[in-house]
C-alpha cells in the first residue's frame, strides 16, 4: 500500500522537471492556432487578418503599387475608392463567351481598366444607356441583339454617339467586316483574337477618339451645309425650268403618234392631237388622243409608257 502512495503521491525530483519542460501553449498562441483551423467547408477564412490589410495597405503606399480597379476596394477606405473610381475609364465587355470574357476582362484590368461585362446584347445596351462607358468591346454575335445592332443604336444615342467600339467578329469576310464599320465601330478585329492584340487596338482607338470626333462633327456640319445648299439651288433650278418650260396641245407632235385599233370594236382609232407636257424641259412627255369612229369613246395614248386608256 506504501509503494502505491509513493508512486502517485510522491513523485521524484526530476519527475517534476521534465513536466515543466513540457510546451505548453499560451492564450495568444492558442488564438492564432485557432484562427488557422480549417473550416469545415473545406476553404480557410475569407476574412484576412486586420494586421495583415494595414500592411497590405502600407506596402502599396510605399512602393507606389497600382491596382485595377476591381481590387482597388479591398484595401481602400470608401473615400478612397470612390476618389480612384472616378478617374479610372469603365470598359463595357459583351461576349457570349465565358472563357473569352475572362481573358479579356483580366488583360483590360491589367491595362487600368473597370471592367463591366455581360453576355447578352440587351443587357448591355441597357448598362450602356443606364450609364455611358468609356469603352464598348462587343462581339458581333450576341443573343438578344447582334453587336451590329448594338453599334448601331449606340451611336444614334447622344449620351453614347462618341464612345469608342471595338467589335470582334468570327467572320473575316470584306462582307462583315464593312457591315461592322458602318454599323458605327471604330475598329474590327477577327476572332480569335489575343488579348494583347485586343489591348493594343484599344489604346490606339481611344488615342484617336478625340481627333475622329471632332473630324466627324466639322464633316458632318460641313456636309449637312453643302446639302442644305444644294437642294436650295436645285429647287430653285426646278422652278425656273418649270415655268420656263411650255407646254401646248398640237397635231404636229414631235414624236408621230401610232396607228392604233379600238379596244372595244377593233376599228382603226381616227387621231385628233397631242398634248406636249411633263416635269421640264429635260423629262418632257407626250400624250396623244384618238376617237373611235363606231362612237365607243375617245382614248388616250402616253406615248412614255405606251399605254392606251378611255377618257370619254
Amino acid at each position: 500500500m506504501r509503494a502505491v502512495l509513493v508512486g502517485f503521491g510522491h513523485a521524484p525530483a526530476e519527475t517534476h522537471v521534465e513536466a515543466d519542460n513540457v510546451f505548453r501553449p499560451g492564450p495568444a498562441r492558442r488564438r492564432q492556432a485557432s484562427s488557422r483551423r480549417v473550416p469545415i467547408s473545406g476553404r480557410r477564412s475569407e476574412k484576412p487578418h486586420p494586421r495583415t490589410v494595414a500592411a497590405r495597405r502600407e506596402g502599396g503606399q510605399r512602393y507606389g503599387i497600382r491596382r485595377a480597379a476591381p481590387f482597388a476596394s479591398s484595401c481602400m477606405t470608401r473615400e478612397s475608392a470612390v476618389a480612384y473610381a472616378a478617374h479610372v475609364p469603365v470598359a463595357l465587355l459583351a461576349d457570349r463567351d465565358a472563357s473569352s470574357r475572362l481573358l479579356y476582362r483580366a488583360s483590360l484590368a491589367a491595362d487600368n481598366w473597370s471592367v463591366d461585362e455581360t453576355d447578352d446584347g440587351r443587357e448591355a445596351l441597357a448598362k450602356a444607356l443606364t450609364a455611358p462607358p468609356n469603352l464598348v468591346v462587343t462581339e458581333a454575335r450576341l443573343p438578344g441583339i447582334t453587336g451590329y445592332d448594338l453599334c448601331s443604336l449606340l451611336r444614334r444615342d447622344a449620351a453614347t454617339r462618341h464612345v469608342p467600339i471595338v467589335v470582334l467578329t468570327e467572320d473575316a469576310s470584306p462582307a462583315a467586316i464593312e457591315r461592322a464599320r458602318e454599323s458605327g465601330a471604330n475598329s474590327v478585329l477577327v476572332k480569335p483574337c489575343l488579348p494583347e492584340k485586343l489591348v493594343t487596338e484599344i489604346r490606339k482607338v481611344v488615342a484617336q477618339s478625340p481627333e475622329l470626333r471632332n473630324r466627324t462633327h466639322a464633316g458632318w456640319q460641313k456636309a449637312t451645309r453643302a446639302l442644305a445648299r444644294s437642294e436650295r439651288v436645285l429647287a430653285e433650278r426646278r422652278r425656273i425650268q418649270s415655268h420656263a418650260f411650255e407646254r401646248y396641245s398640237t397635231t404636229t407632235p414631235p414624236v408621230l403618234p401610232p396607228l392604233l385599233v379600238c379596244p372595244i370594236c377593233d376599228q382603226p382609232l381616227v387621231y385628233e392631237r397631242s398634248h406636249i407636257g411633263g416635269v421640264s424641259m429635260k423629262n418632257p412627255e407626250q400624250w396623244d388622243y384618238f376617237e373611235c369612229p363606231a362612237r365607243c369613246g375617245r382614248f388616250e395614248h402616253r406615248q412614255r409608257t405606251r399605254k392606251v386608256r378611255r377618257v370619254g
